[in-house]
């Protein structure tokens, strides 16, 4: 079997000999897609002298947008969103809106509900798949972790990291039957976690990446399953007054 990773069309561009229904994408055999309608970065196989197209998975992970951390309304389930988190997550939906969605996911708690539920509008026809699978965790703990959280046990961060790698096993999979773009609301730590699960990093490198509120991370799952960090924590969508960071100086 071999593959290509087929960029855009702007190369060899000649008629695949099937009135002109292929694409114009060449495999490295020099065959044409016959398919037609190829989108721009399209997987091709070659099996038999037969090319076919392989499904790709793409999450866009977002940190949910800001919310009242004092939760006035004493919710189990945490504060709801400010007024400022509320323009941010319209815009990050606006902007998700621009891709080809198949569904969204989201943490349970209200803040990530919520966020989730203002992106949604944008992109109708979905239903919002909500779990408390996907609740902020602290995967590993360090000594200056230690001390901002003296009462977290050990038991705690054990099956905080035992949740997130059952999140990253149930989301983060090969995709079937044609490309996924599955969006995920939830935390910061937890985009941070599937961040360095993908990059096969040490356990303790989730603290030392920013993560914005509305922040969107792209993770590529391939089809023979090996994943890809296309960007993290991309704010670009927001205006400078609309920006709020784990990490940055406001």
């Amino acid at each position: 079997m071999r593959g290509v990773f087929a960029g855009r069309p702007e190369g060899r561009k000649k008629d695949s000999g099937r009135g002109g229904g292929g694409c114009g994408i060449s495999t490295w055999s020099g065959k044409m897609c016959a398919r037609g309608g190829c989108p721009p970065g399209v997987l091709l196989w070659e099996t038999a002298g037969d090319v076919k197209a392989m499904s790709v998975r793409v999450l866009y992970l977002v940190r949910h947008a800001y919310h009242d951390q004092d939760n006035p309304t004493g919710s189990e389930l945490g504060g709801g969103l400010t007024p400022l988190g509320v323009k941010q997550a319209e815009l990050t939906g606006k902007i998700l809106a621009q891709k080809p969605v198949s569904s969204i996911h989201c943490s349970s708690l209200n803040r990530a509900d919520e966020t989730a539920r203002i992106i949604a509008k944008e992109i109708p026809g979905l239903v919002i798949q909500p779990t408390d699978l996907l609740w902020e965790c602290i995967p590993s703990m360090t000594a200056k972790l230690q001390i901002e959280m003296p009462n977290y046990t050990s038991q705690q961060v054990a099956q905080d990291r035992q949740r997130a790698e059952i999140a990253f096993r149930k989301y983060c999979k090969i995709a079937k039957r044609g490309d996924k773009h599955d969006v995920i609301v939830c935390h910061g730590n937890l985009i941070r976690y599937f961040v360095t699960m993908v990059l096969k990093a040490e356990v303790d490198s989730w603290m030392r990446m920013d993560i914005c509120n509305c922040g969107i991370t792209q993770i590529l799952v391939q089809p023979e399953g090996d994943m890809a960090v296309l960007c993290h924590n991309d704010w670009s969508h927001l205006p400078k007054d609309l920006r709020t960071s784990t990490l940055r100086p406001s």
